[in-house]
């Protein structure tokens, strides 16, 4: 076996290793201190985004700005706020011929609305990136707006009916005594750049800012001919050659020309009119006001039978009910045609709704007398052809007839059936006479009212009864104390009444 020896370093060796040692712990330091920098760094910078992500959750995002100004950091609410003060204050102010015209937006039809502009300023900021972008890019979020344009072209009109009369141009309407549409004349007048206010409003939207300008009036010709105009009305006479028809149950209905005018449209654009076309809607309304006209409701009849159930007659016929149940498709199909440039020639088909016949037992020879009453049933007869009143439970007489006054000429007493509903053992009474003088008689004795103001009374003015012409009542039906006290005491409340010839 052979042993060697193993070198040992000298003195000077030992010492590199030692240096060579402290080097690479170093290293290893500097290494760590380079990453706890790092992570510190990143972790600021996740807190620092963190924290403006947070900041500006509910307040403006930096370089962002509503109608050109800014709402860096501010919130909601004081947005709004802001928007809705410079919004009360912008103005739209038009010079013509040195006069000042002052609007608001709203005065030009234009609405803003502040929650909906609000809203999109701030829709970029519940996105991180989004959020975070607007670091480096700037946004302008205009006003949300929307226009009235009847309104703005109104308010036009308006500002050039100030400086003189405004152009007109050609009318196309429709002649009811000759059935057809017809031209007018149009008429030069003032006009202004208009385009030029609508540019001004714009800019005072985009900056919610007042802005003015100056404009003078010029003499401007109808910017549509008399030649365009009548080719119009003689497009839209066109139209109203189409027929239209819907059969009924018994007729049919036609469109006449008036109708048919009513569903002609004519609009007029800058330096035109539109080519005339019928409108759906109104046609829709003349089949729907044709088909109310067919509607019938149901009536139940009424049948007068005996005691023992034999029909004695029939006091009320019963009437079917008619509804058409195909107006809506006979609708689709005449807009249809007719705008398709076709007659149209339609039917209506109906639900049928069966009146019945209630049956009422009259009293055995009722059926014979004013009224048809049940057995038993109380009932007062008015007869205006001789003067008197009767009255009846069922067919049995039980007091007259008696003599009576009815009303004087110009002051008939009314006819029909009705019911006793008001009595007064005393009352005053109050009127007009047919020659328009005014009366006021008192403690007016056994008054039953059967319509409106028309009663049963006692009239101690009249020395006699049986008679009617001049010197009669004023309507009621005036008696001898006797009878109209038993006419008091004898019919309640509900008391059939029966006034005839």
């Amino acid at each position: 076996m052979v042993l060697r020896a193993i070198a040992q370093p000298s003195g000077r060796g030992k010492a590199y290793l030692a240096i060579m040692d402290n080097v690479s712990k170093n290293k290893s330091k500097a290494k760590r201190i380079t990453l706890w920098a790092t992570l510190a760094v990143v972790l600021l910078l996740v807190l620092s985004v963190v924290a403006y992500c947070f900041y500006f959750s509910g307040k403006g995002l930096p370089r962002t700005s509503v109608a050109g100004f800014s709402i860096t950091g501010k919130s909601r609410p004081d947005v709004a706020k802001e928007m809705t003060q410079r919004l009360n204050d912008t103005k739209v102010n038009v010079e013509v011929n040195g006069e000042q015209n002052s609007y608001a937006l709203s005065d030009l039809g234009v609405n803003v609305d502040v929650d909906a502009t609000v809203k999109e300023a701030f829709a970029k900021n519940s996105n991180f990136l989004n959020s975070l972008g607007a670091l480096f890019k700037s946004r302008n979020v205009e006003p949300v707006t929307t226009t009235d344009e009847a309104k703005q072209k109104e308010a036009l009109d308006a500002l050039i009916a100030k400086t003189g009369v405004p152009a007109e141009n050609p009318a196309v309407k429709f002649d009811e005594a000759e059935g057809v549409f017809k031209a007018g004349e149009g008429k030069s007048g003032n006009a202004i750049d208009v385009d030029k206010v609508k540019e001004t409003l714009d800019k005072a939207i985009d900056y919610l800012s007042t802005q003015d300008i100056s404009l003078t009036t010029s003499q401007v010709e109808p910017s549509i001919s008399v030649e365009q105009a009548t080719e119009t009305a003689n497009k839209a006479n066109e139209l109203l050659k189409l027929s239209a028809s819907i059969q009924g149950r018994a007729q049919a209905y036609e469109a006449n020309a008036a109708t048919k005018a009513g569903w002609v449209q004519i609009e007029a654009e800058d330096d035109a009119y539109a080519a005339p076309k019928l409108n759906g809607d109104k046609i829709t309304e003349w089949v729907n006001e044709v088909a109310a006209a067919e509607k019938v409701e149901p009536k139940n009849g009424v049948r007068n039978v005996s005691e023992s159930g034999d029909v004695l007659a029939v006091a009320v016929e019963a009437v079917d009910g008619y509804t058409v149940k195909n107006a809506d498709a006979v609708a689709n199909e005449a807009v249809a045609k007719l705008q398709d440039g076709q007659n149209y020639a339609g039917k209506f088909e109906f639900d049928v709704t069966k009146a019945e016949h209630e049956d009422k037992v009259v009293a055995e020879g009722a059926e014979n007398l004013a009224y048809a009453a049940a057995p038993g049933e109380k009932w007062l007869e008015i007869n205006l052809g001789n003067n008197t009143s009767t009255a009846y439970e069922g067919a049995t007489l039980v007091r007259g007839p008696m003599l009576i006054v009815p009303g004087m000429p110009g002051a008939e007493t009314v006819t029909g059936k009705f019911n006793v509903y008001l009595k007064y053992n005393s009352q005053t009474m109050r009127g007009t006479h047919p020659d328009g003088s005014r009366y006021v008689v008192p403690n007016v004795r056994w008054v039953t009212y059967f319509h409106g103001s028309y009663a049963f009374h006692y009239a101690p003015w009249q020395t006699s009864f049986g008679w009617s012409g001049p010197g009669g009542s004023n309507g009621c039906i005036n008696m001898n104390e006797a009878d109209s006290k038993f006419i008091y005491d004898w019919a309640p409340m509900g008391t059939v009444v029966v006034s005839h010839y």
